[in-house]
């Protein structure tokens, strides 16, 4: 099947008198294809073959001019990113597809390469999307509705020549239709020789990139909440990808006690299920590993009723006189955040995406692995309850409503030492509802500083109130861990850079240097307030497509 199709799309690729075909050679971004859909009943099949049949005229723009809607969205069409704002790199594609009933949208096009070569593959959405890709007819990435995966790194070795790449999408109708945004994708490639070159990357390169591409496993579940009559089901794909390679691996399900509940051997690019007896329930740690290879990962998933369990773990946690009351209000806000029955975010239309629910279910597994340790005498901390990171909730006293920050302990973390105090406002595409932190510090790959990673939410950028409480955070941090006020740092992305200089500029004695990427100061256009930057004496470095022209006699700006 997979054959027979990849061979109707690679001769459909040829026919095609507008240009879908990329040179791998040189790094690029697709933002070109050829697109149809398919109706969908549902989207509940999670297995590793596309739901395209190899149908379709390849039509022009002239001929579905006054054409029914059908004909078009059935057949396949020319495609070019228009996104202007974000240099036509994002896939916004929503203007070609109707929205009256549930679909798998598909988009093809190819990459030539003048020789066989490994190529990085970086893929990502402005809010969290359920996406599948192939290439080649290999399965290479893949989430859904359940288990959102927003952002993603891989590797593929890409043949000489041609290599069709196929991406599918979910969209819902009208009346069923979740989040808005799940219009926008991007996929980027650059060839794994320009990624290690230093002098392409003017010397920037985590060692842990590549290490992760070799070494890890990227675990797919069909959803992050089981219930206790349902098999713990999922998929597990390298992340360095050859032509119809699989892996020999061992899988475990390992509850809270560190008991093995049930284990098999397989191979990567499979469907795998688990099938547990229905009173084993709670937090499970799924741990794959390498038979023939020294590869492993690990995330984590629940199973049983989550609402009636989590709320019995805050009650257990309220009549232990031996826990802080920042545990039990981190176990509360975290049982606030899921709607686990839509998998979006309680009162919000955004999916809760792969890293957020991993840090929720992780410190759900540490606190059940708390229980079964005896009472003590003395008041455990938050960090005598969770291992390295948490999410913490400060509470503003009005309707209940709370700021959501992580706090991550670098490794090796020792009481005795004292840390710089490293402050990320992170991505808020006007749906970020919760801090979303640098791949390097959500896997805990950095040892000299305390991370603080708060949601920069668009609404959050330049009200005061709000601008007080981000303050009112750090501070309490600070003083938790007894750091020098000479070493909190802050940096920003998008948004949060926004809100990272507007903070420096208003409480400049409280940082040490600021970063911003992707965001500038705020300041009226018409009448900028220069005042607000003549307080920023402190190191800032900015990186954005649109910066500010600034009087020569402001310090303190480093363009880079």
């Amino acid at each position: 099947m997979m054959t027979e199709l990849f061979d109707y799309l690679r001769d459909l690729v040829g026919k095609s008198i507008l240009p879908v075909e990329f040179l791998g050679d040189k790094a690029c971004v697709l933002n070109r294809w050829l697109v149809k859909s398919e109706l969908a009943d549902d989207f509940t099949d999670r297995g590793i073959e596309p739901h395209l049949n190899p149908e379709g005229e390849l039509l022009l723009p002239h001929e579905f001019g006054g054409s029914s809607k059908e004909k078009p969205e059935s057949n396949w069409r020319y495609y070019i990113s228009g996104e202007l704002y974000a240099f036509y790199k994002y896939n916004a594609h929503n203007k070609l597809f109707s929205n009256d009933k549930n679909k798998y949208l598909y988009f093809v096009n190819s990459v030539y390469c003048t020789k066989p070569q490994d190529i990085v593959v970086h893929f990502h959405t402005l809010q969290p999307t359920p996406i599948r890709i192939w290439i080649n007819g290999n399965l290479v990435f893949t989430s859904n509705p359940n288990y959102v995966i927003e952002k993603a790194f891989f590797m593929y070795h890409f043949n000489e020549g041609q290599n069709i790449i196929l991406v599918e999408r979910l969209s819902w109708s009208k009346d069923t239709m979740p989040p808005m945004g799940l219009d926008t994708f991007a996929i980027d490639l650059k060839p794994y020789s320009l990624v290690v070159d230093k002098e392409f990357n003017n010397g920037f390169l985590d060692d842990k990139f590549s290490w992760d591409l070799y070494n890890t496993y990227r675990i797919v579940p069909d959803r992050t909440v089981f219930d206790n009559e349902q098999d713990i089901s999922l998929l597990v794909l390298p992340k360095y990808f050859k032509d119809g390679n699989t892996e020999e691996i061992c899988v475990s399900v390992i509850n809270s006690k560190g008991e093995v509940v049930s284990s098999c051997n397989t191979t990567t690019s499979k469907k795998i299920s688990f099938r547990l007896d229905k009173d084993i329930k709670g937090t499970f740690l799924l741990k794959v590993e390498g038979i023939c290879e020294s590869k492993n990962s690990e995330i984590y998933v629940y199973r049983g009723n989550f609402e009636e369990e989590t709320e019995s773990l805050v009650r257990l946690a309220e009549e232990r006189d031996d826990l802080s009351e920042d545990v039990i209000r981190t176990l509360k806000g975290l049982r606030a955040i899921p709607d686990v029955g839509t998998n979006l975010i309680k009162g919000y239309v955004e999916f809760i995406n792969d890293v957020m629910f991993q840090l929720i279910l992780q410190n759900y597994y540490e606190f059940e692995r708390f229980l079964h340790l005896p009472k003590g005498n003395e008041k455990k901390q938050i960090f005598d309850v969770f291992d390295s990171r948490v999410m913490m909730f400060k509470d503003l006293g009005i309707d209940g409503i709370f700021i959501p920050y992580s706090i991550y302990l670098p490794k090796g973390y020792s009481k005795d030492k004292d840390y710089p105090l490293m402050v990320y406002l992170m991505f808020g595409y006007g749906g970020s509802t919760y801090d979303d932190p640098p791949i390097f510090v959500n896997q805990g790959d950095f040892s000299d500083a305390i991370a603080l990673c708060i949601s920069a939410r668009g609404t959050l950028n330049n009200d005061y109130i709000h601008e007080v409480n981000v303050v009112k955070i750090i501070a309490e941090v600070a003083d938790r861990f007894d750091i020098d006020r000479k070493n909190i740092f802050v940096t920003g992305i998008c948004n949060g850079a926004i809100r990272s200089i507007n903070l420096a500029m208003r409480f400049p004695d409280l940082f040490s240097a600021v970063g911003s990427f992707g965001g500038t100061a705020r300041l009226d256009v018409k009448n900028p307030d220069y005042e607000y930057i003549k307080t920023l004496t402190i190191p800032c470095c900015t990186h954005s497509a649109m910066l500010m022209t600034l009087p020569s006699t402001v310090q303190g700006f480093y363009i880079l």
